[in-house]
């Protein structure tokens, strides 16, 4: 599945990295960002972010009252747009047995792909509560086009243990 700058795959991220210089777009190939909330809507989604209004609308948009004190929660982190990139999406409402992560991101020449896990829990004994796994990355800025590749996974929750 091919997606352009106008759109993107999923992402939960962590941030205290970002004042990084230029150099640093060679030396790794993205960030997992921890978003302190779930966006909830229904239906799998993604979105590109590329600069700092756009991030402070999404972040402001789907931040929601946590334990945490909610003068942590008021704005989102800083991120530098001139070299850097977010990609964030989730998988809509569902079971609490689901989650979503990064595999992997890497270059190919004129693509930039990103493989994104999907992983299904079986036989689990959870509440029947719904969430929805949403997750951020940062990536360094490209012109490549966006490429994504989902896969899914299963696992019996006895196995884990």
């Amino acid at each position: 599945m091919c997606i352009h700058r106008t759109m993107a795959v999923l992402a939960q991220f962590s941030l205290c990295l970002f004042s990084f210089e230029a150099a640093a777009n060679s030396i790794f190939s993205y960030a997992q960002i921890n978003i302190p909330f779930e966006v909830k809507v229904e239906g799998s989604w993604a979105q590109v972010i590329e600069s700092q209004e756009e991030w402070e609308s999404f972040y402001t948009a789907h931040v929601v009252s946590f334990s945490e004190s909610e003068s942590e929660l008021e704005s989102p982190p800083k991120i530098d747009f001139n070299n850097y990139t977010i990609i964030a999406g989730g998988l809509g409402g569902g079971s609490a047995t689901r989650s979503l992560m990064i595999e992997r991101v890497g270059d190919s020449g004129p693509i930039t792909y990103i493989q994104a896990l999907i992983l299904r829990g079986v036989g689990c004994i959870v509440p029947a509560v719904a969430t929805f796994p949403t997750i951020a990355i940062l990536v360094p800025k490209t012109e490549d086009e966006l490429q994504f590749f989902v896969k899914e996974a299963t696992y019996k929750c006895g196995d884990l243990g």
